[in-house]
């Protein structure tokens, strides 16, 4: 990561694909301040992967490691499909280019 279009498009249904880099976590609430409310993101999610989850953290001091300031205690995959409607806008306006998640999408 991050990666280009062209290097999804090459994928296939099968393939195996390994992630290196950040991951970022994305949860129903965040995409709702960042599409109906028009609060936009500290992250460059350009090229990047988002997983769907609804982890639970802890505050710790902010760091290169824990740039928001909090610590994943737990993750876990979440339903995606309560979150299809970002999916377009997270792809067109922040240039995602992988979402993982839970159920199917469409």
């Amino acid at each position: 990561m991050p990666c280009n279009e062209e290097q999804i498009r090459e994928l296939k249904a099968g393939d195996t694909v390994i992630l290196e880099d950040w991951l970022y976590g994305i949860r129903d609430a965040t995409q709702i301040h960042m599409f109906d409310k028009g609060r936009k993101t500290k992250f460059d999610l350009n090229g990047h992967a988002v997983i769907h989850t609804a982890p639970n953290v802890k505050k710790v001091p902010k760091s290169n490691f824990c740039p928001a300031g909090y610590e994943s205690v737990c993750i876990g995959t979440t339903t995606s499909q309560r979150m299809e409607r970002f999916t377009r806008p997270l792809m067109q306006e922040y240039g995602v280019r992988m979402v993982i998640g839970k159920g199917g999408l469409g």
